[in-house]
């Protein structure tokens, strides 16, 4: 599965409907969805048809899921396959941080070719310490896992980004919840957005002003993207078009707006 963003030449690769949380708030409502990875073939079809197009600029593709490091084979088999092809090309991981986890995987991650040549960067889905509906299977907090993660990180000097999603279960407590998240982790950037239907715009806006006043200040040294940023190649970039390509049909910009394809699913009543 292809999403290609083609004004502005960002190709979203999904590997896996699977992921090792179900966030109450997750746009998967995985109980519903046929666990499924993308095969080789499609990966190799993916790398031609974005590199053949782009064949005289830089091709950046993000690599998304579900929880694309379930898959890190096969993130290395498409990087390696697309790297063959053409050498001007960046990777951008989307991830929960589970995987790091596991020292074994922290190994292979940092000793990977790609790794080592500035051609991956790494962003970490986060939404703060105070939020409870980040879920395991089992109905476990995630939350003391990830600042695990963020704190190796931090002991490893890995550059990596963090993305808030700014939503209801969050809205009272993202500015402080950030710039703790700065103070105690220093990523190398907070890429911000919001679930604008989900809550107090006024709030969310005093928050930012509230943030934009301590950066201008210096009290925080951190840069943070701008509302609903999703991976570009400069602040002023704006995204005309948006396709997601399955192997069955194509959702365009025109359904998402009608809210046929939300970003975030509703939540169960118990």
């Amino acid at each position: 599965m292809i999403k290609n963003i083609s004004n502005n030449k960002t190709n979203i690769v999904y590997f896996t409907s699977d992921c090792q949380l179900n966030c109450t708030y997750c746009y998967e409502n995985l109980k519903d969805v046929r666990k499924s990875t993308i095969s080789l073939e499609k990966l190799r079809e993916a790398a031609d048809e974005a590199i053949d197009r782009e064949s005289d600029e830089q091709t950046f593709f993000i690599l998304f899921g579900g929880e694309p490091l379930l898959e890190w084979d096969k993130l290395k088999y498409f990087m390696d396959y697309a790297v063959s092809k053409k050498e001007n090309v960046q990777f951008n991981i989307i991830s929960n941080g589970l995987k790091f986890k596991d020292d074994n995987f922290v190994s292979d991650y940092i000793n990977n070719v790609h790794y080592k040549a500035g051609r991956i960067t790494l962003d970490i889905s986060f939404d703060g310490k105070g939020n409870k509906e980040r879920i395991f299977h089992n109905n476990k907090e995630s939350t003391s896992d990830i600042l695990y993660v963020l704190a190796l990180f931090k002991l490893l000097n890995m550059p990596y980004r963090i993305r808030y999603t700014v939503h209801s279960h969050n809205i009272g407590i993202f500015v402080d919840d950030i710039i703790n998240l700065i103070n105690s982790f220093n990523p190398s950037r907070i890429i911000l957005g919001a679930v604008t239907d989900q809550i107090d715009i006024n709030i969310f806006e005093l928050g930012k002003t509230r943030i934009l006043n301590m950066w201008n200040s210096q009290k925080i040294k951190v840069p943070i993207c701008e509302l609903v940023c999703d991976t570009c190649n400069g602040c002023d970039i704006q995204r005309n078009d948006l396709s997601l390509y399955t192997s069955t049909k194509q959702i365009n910009r025109a359904l998402i707006s009608e809210g046929k394809f939300s970003d975030f699913k509703k939540k169960e009543k118990v």
